[in-house]
């Protein structure tokens, strides 16, 4: 059985429609509970623990103090969405196979012949201190290299979370109001360069907004709206 360790979010409607979301979802939650971090954080976030058949979701106590029970489900929807996708087990992955390819591609490098003349040695090693710099300069590279193919693959999770929440609420305008509070509480920037979206894991503000609003043009009937 998964430990307790926040408070339990108290029975109510809040209550019940997540477990009825996760239920729908497919993913088997076993407990709701509230993360006291009024004190120590202003972030404004939930969050999904746990293995197997036992899940328990966590609602920062900030995110109930501000926001809207609407803004509190779709942000519940797009954590548990997560979890209906696999998408920890598909990061797991990812990282794994990302440093793999970063090793590899720091041994290829460290081994050539025009590497092992700049390093002025025979053989690069760690313990050789002429190398140590063009090891450090490798490693970076290798990672320039391969972080961006781990954070698109990361926003790409994000975006599909974004639409399993929409497929659950039918509320783009309580997505909307997520994520405009979330870029103003991070300081995001709306619509950044695209050497930082390249580098960021997360969609940005814009992206998510838009398909917040295309989704509104497109599902007119508010089929499901308990919290409106």
């Amino acid at each position: 059985m998964w430990e307790s360790r926040y408070p339990a979010l108290p029975e109510g409607q809040l209550r019940g429609d997540v477990f009825a979301l996760a239920g729908e979802l497919g993913v088997d939650v076993t407990d709701v509970q509230v993360a006291p971090q009024t004190a120590t954080t202003t972030q404004y976030n939930a969050y999904v623990t746990g293995l197997g058949d036992h899940h328990v979701v966590v609602l920062y106590e900030t995110l109930l103090l501000r926001s809207t029970p609407a803004e509190v489900w779709v942000v519940a929807a797009h954590e548990l969405g997560h979890v209906a996708a696999g998408d920890g087990s598909r990061r797991a992955l990812l990282a794994s196979l990302g440093a793999m390819a970063m090793t590899a591609l720091v041994g290829a490098a460290a081994t050539s012949s025009r590497v092992r003349r700049r390093a002025s040695t025979q053989q690069v090693r760690i313990a050789d201190a002429p190398a140590v710099p063009m090891l450090i300069a490798l490693t970076v590279a290798a990672g320039v290299l391969v972080l961006p193919v781990f954070d698109s693959a990361s926003r790409a999770f994000e975006l599909r979370a974004d639409v399993t929440a929409l497929q659950a609420t039918d509320d783009p305008r309580a997505l909307r109001s997520v994520v405009a509070r979330s870029a103003v509480l991070y300081l995001d920037e709306p619509d950044p360069a695209w050497p930082w979206r390249l580098l960021s894991g997360h969609p940005s503000p814009v992206e998510r907004v838009a398909l917040a609003e295309a989704w509104a043009a497109r599902e007119r009937c508010p089929a499901r709206r308990p919290h409106c």
